[in-house]
């Protein structure tokens, strides 16, 4: 053979072998985690980092801030809108913006300048809260009436926040206008976001703030901000398998934040850890003079909610909360699965007494129930009085929009009814081809409100009695006459609504998951202000008892994208709009 044929043969040879490596680099490259880091290293998981360590990891410098939020931007593009579908973001700071923030705390960190614990570690906001136009996004609570609409200035959470070195990475979906629209909306629903669902079951979280709490689970943001009614906080926080805390009424400022009612709002925080709670807490509660629910919160002004972190159960008195009202069957999906959540939690508790806690058996209400049966009615009453006020004073601040108050609102969506409501049942949710309706076909709760004409004497009196529930006949009666610290309980109960009524904080922690996939957590509720109790309380159990849960099906090969729907395991949790 010619020297020219062998010099052919072996230019032939090495394109072959060129061809083999870049087609098995490729097969490897599809095969593999599409979540893999590209902007920090590979030992750090998003999905089950806590804000501690990412914090440790930024103050020694294994990363930064800037490469921090990069990594968490590219989280959020691969599983929100595309991949699993989540819809817990409804829109991230401008790039350009965010990367400024982050570039400033990493030159504060090199210049020995930071702001506490959280510097340069992204937050994720709910989109009921605003923020001002320095971060370049509205404020829309979902809905297309404000769509466009921009706030003046940010919440004073979100301010306090960024005053602690917290980045805004972007606004979190959620039930449109807190969940207070139309009696079909369905939970974590909104027009402009979709509906929100859970990386550990594809099915919703739950709540209003169900956006934060699975941007929390999935890793699009170490902690997040969601805000409660009733339930709003710890039935995400369960559902999800994040710490979620529902502050004290009165000890974080609610302004800047879309007040469905004065009496029963609280803002809470979902995270990873109870460090992450505790921390947060520290940076955004106490007084503020535009809120004067706060005025009560003066005494914990400068509070460290992670000083005296590090107790033994043998430090706690803990009362297992009504028997009778809060561990019975609660109508869920599957019974035997519901009361084995029961025992699951029992267990837990009794766990709690072998390592040393002080365990009331039976910390019952002082509840005259044939009163109870008024609540729900007397409840909705009070919230729809303070609506149509509340609406009318926050509406005004906003800009970009025509709506000014709840008439306005109902207006807007008679006269534009595509843009406010779904069409049919639009859009379904298919899960192990099961379709669930995720409805908006109306607005009754806000025309309610409107027509509602209630004296203030007659207000005044149906706020003294859900006090009376939820003070003298609940919450305080029962840790009082218990003389216990903490009541506990299965998470997603009605309690949340006692803890409404008695502006009382309640801690979420997870505890189990059913066998059709979804987590539940497990409750503390304590008196008004003693939210430090809890966070603590959350720390032992963390230490001690934490089942360490992670969305596993959070994870997919990139060759998935490559694939028809219809043979991918990604259209287990796909979002189809039909018409």
């Amino acid at each position: 053979m010619s020297v020219r044929n062998n010099l052919l043969l072996s230019r032939i040879n090495i394109a072959l072998l060129a061809a083999v490596a870049c087609l098995a680099s490729a097969l490897a490259w599809l095969g593999s985690d599409a979540h893999s880091n590209q902007y920090i290293p590979s030992s750090v998981d998003l999905v089950t980092a806590t804000a501690e360590d990412l914090s440790s990891y930024l103050q020694d410098r294994v990363f930064t801030s800037v490469q921090l939020v990069n990594e968490y931007l590219r989280r959020i593009e691969l599983d929100n809108v595309r991949g699993r579908t989540l819809h817990a973001i409804l829109r991230t700071t401008p790039k350009h913006v965010l990367l400024q923030i982050a570039q400033n705390r990493d030159e504060e960190r090199t210049a020995n300048a930071t702001l506490g614990p959280l510097h340069g570690l992204p937050v994720v906001v709910k989109d009921n809260m605003c923020t001002g136009p320095e971060l370049g996004m509205p404020t829309t609570f979902g809905a297309y009436a404000f769509e466009n609409a921009t706030a003046l200035e940010d919440a004073t959470l979100v301010a306090r926040a960024q005053w602690a070195g917290l980045i805004v990475i972007g606004k979190a979906n959620l039930a449109e206008l807190n969940g207070f629209k139309g009696d079909s909306l369905n939970p974590g629903w909104s027009k402009l976001g979709g509906i929100s669902t859970s990386p550990y079951d594809g099915r919703h979280p739950c709540g209003s703030s169900g956006g934060s709490a699975v941007s929390v689970a999935a890793g699009f943001g170490p902690i997040a901000f969601g805000s409660e009614t009733q339930g709003s906080i710890s039935c995400p926080a369960s559902f999800t398998a994040t710490y979620g805390l529902k502050v004290s009424g009165g000890l974080v400022s609610r302004y800047g934040i879309l007040p469905s009612t004065s009496s029963f709002d609280s803002p809470g925080i979902f995270a990873k850890s109870s460090w992450g709670i505790a921390s947060v807490l520290s940076a955004i509660s106490g007084f503020d003079a535009k809120d004067p629910l706060t005025v009560a919160a003066k005494p914990y002004e400068g509070s460290n909610y992670t000083r005296n972190f590090g107790s033994t159960w043998k430090d706690w008195r803990i009362g297992i909360a009504d028997r009778e009202y809060f561990w019975t069957d609660y109508g869920a999906e599957d019974a035997s699965e519901e009361q084995k959540m029961y025992e699951h939690a029992l267990d837990t508790v009794e766990k709690m007494r072998k390592m040393g806690a002080f365990i009331e058996p039976n910390c019952a209400f002082g509840l005259d129930r044939t009163s109870l049966q008024k609540a729900p009615n007397a409840m909705a009453k009070c919230i729809n009085h303070e609506m149509k006020l509340e609406f009318g004073r926050f509406f005004p601040q906003m800009y970009n929009t025509s709506v000014r108050d709840l008439g306005s609102l109902v207006r807007f969506n008679r006269e534009n009814p595509d843009l406010a409501f779904s069409k049919g049942t639009n859009p379904y949710m298919v899960f192990k081809h099961r379709l669930i309706h995720s409805e908006n076909h109306g607005q009754e709760f806000l025309e309610r409100a409107l027509e509602q004409d209630l004296s203030d004497e007659t207000y005044r009196d149906l706020l003294n009695l859900t006090h009376a529930w939820g003070v003298e006949q609940g919450v305080d009666y029962a840790l009082e006459n218990c003389k216990v610290d903490a009541l506990v309980l299965p998470a997603w109960t009605d309690m949340s609504i006692f803890a409404a009524w008695s502006r009382a904080p309640t801690a979420t922690v997870p505890l189990g998951i059913y066998g059709y996939g979804k987590p539940y957590g497990l409750g503390f509720v304590a008196k008004r202000f003693d939210d430090e109790k809890l966070v603590r309380i959350m720390d032992l159990y963390e230490r001690t008892l934490d089942p360490k849960m992670v969305p596993r099906k959070i994870r997919w090969k990139r060759y998935h994208r490559f694939v028809p729907s219809s043979l991918s395991s990604l259209s287990e949790f796909k979002l189809v709009d039909r018409d």
